[in-house]
């Protein structure tokens, strides 16, 4: 039901100094009474990772995971109310998911934040406004500077992370997936994946790993194009995102493909996007495009961070077919803020669309129940299964009621 955060900060100007990223993911497992290991960090999984994390020593928030970052950010809207305009503060322009480059800011002084018993200190955070891509659980991102030259262990199925020892002996239930870093940094992972289209196109690509992507396989410009996708998947349906990561707008394209193939592990029938915006971050040539939460969620992950590695074995999730039916709805959850989900792309041609509904409406209600009454997680089931929707829209000043079949992808 949310599409994705794809991040991917980069800082491309600074201007003056003053004082002062719809995701079609697959069925949830069945809650289970779960045992994390001891010296586990858990997290809140529900299309993206959310730890929660004391900042300064002082101040609870809760960050989302994001490898396609490197950094600490902050929602704009969290920082003020937190920490006031008494920093020092740079403006600067940064380039994520979106088409445009994002005016933000920068706080120039050090920051210390802690996770479980692991504490990390950023030379400075950057300020954005996360929660009208996120959502409002969000009070900001966590990247890779929190894993960096470590070994780590990813459990979606249980909701926790491990840091292990760098003696830690891998068995031979997993599977070793040689990767590359992205740059000379060493903080961010290039994975192999084979993207089988169909019986006569096969990608044999590198993606960035990303966990601040809530879908899975997002391909980026310059691949879709020397694979035309566009013309080879003529099923594919294009979602205009208004705020489609830092930097605003971007088009996406779905389409299923036959099957997507990782360190020999095989699952057909997926769901992947494609994009024809040859702006934003999906659009570095340096990768073929990202893979996210969505794919990523259906293997137990551990990643070592000094060399390179990742080891995989399928988790509960990857025997879970991807999703039947769409909304064709890409909502952002502001309860906090306007105690609706705002539409924040609508597919081209879906029911929802047919029937009137517009990006930047807000639904106050879905089948007689409030955001209150609804959270991510079934949100995300209810997205879903084959149920029709009728919704209550907040536009303008005007309330609508709208009901629609979903869509079959």
């Amino acid at each position: 039901m949310k599409h994705y955060l794809l991040t991917l900060i980069f800082i491309v100007m600074f201007i003056f100094s003053c004082k002062g990223a719809e995701e079609s993911t697959s069925p949830t497992p069945t809650p289970q009474a779960i045992t994390i290991p001891e010296d586990a960090i858990p997290f809140d999984f529900d299309s993206h990772i959310y730890f929660d994390v004391l900042i300064d020593d002082t101040t609870h928030a809760t960050l989302a995971f994001d490898t396609g970052n490197t950094g600490l950010l902050l929602d704009k809207k969290f920082y003020n109310d937190v920490f006031g305009s008494y920093r020092t503060l740079r403006n600067a322009m940064v380039r994520g998911a979106g088409n445009q480059i994002e005016r933000a800011t920068l706080d120039m002084n050090p920051w210390k934040y802690r996770i479980g018993k692991y504490s990390r200190n950023e030379d400075m955070a950057l300020i954005l406004d996360i929660c009208s891509i996120l959502g409002d659980k969000a009070d900001g991102l966590l990247g890779m500077n929190l894993v960096k030259d470590s070994i780590v262990e990813i459990s979606y199925d249980d909701s926790y992370m491990r840091f292990l020892p760098s003696d830690y002996a891998i068995d031979d239930t997993y599977t070793h997936i040689p990767c590359s870093f992205l740059d000379a940094e060493h903080n961010r992972l290039i994975m192999p994946v084979r993207i089988t289209i169909d019986d006569n196109t096969v990608i044999d690509g590198r993606f960035l790993l990303d966990t601040g992507a809530g879908a899975g396989i997002i391909i980026g410009y310059e691949t879709s194009s020397k694979y035309q996708l566009s013309e080879k998947l003529t099923n594919a349906k294009s979602t205009h995102l208004v705020n489609g990561g830092v930097g605003g707008e971007r088009i996406d394209n779905v389409s299923r493909i036959k099957e997507i193939e990782i360190g020999g592990h095989k699952t057909d029938d997926e769901i992947i996007y494609f994009s024809t915006d040859d702006r934003g971050a999906i659009s570095d040539t340096r990768y073929d495009g990202i893979i996210g939460n969505a794919i990523l969620k259906r293997y137990d992950i551990i990643i070592n961070l000094s060399s390179g590695d990742m080891y995989i074995r399928p988790s509960s999730y990857f025997s879970i077919p991807s999703p039947k039916y769409s909304t064709g709805l890409t909502l952002t959850p502001r309860g906090k803020s306007y105690n609706a989900w705002v539409v924040n792309g609508v597919t081209e041609g879906c029911n929802a669309q047919k029937a009137g509904i517009k990006s930047s409406d807000m639904i106050l209600s879905i089948n007689g129940k409030n955001i209150n009454e609804i959270d991510d997680k079934t949100l995300e089931n209810m997205s879903h299964n084959a149920e029709r929707w009728t919704v209550k829209i907040l536009r303008g000043k005007d309330e609508i009621e709208i009901s629609f079949e979903k869509d079959v992808l």
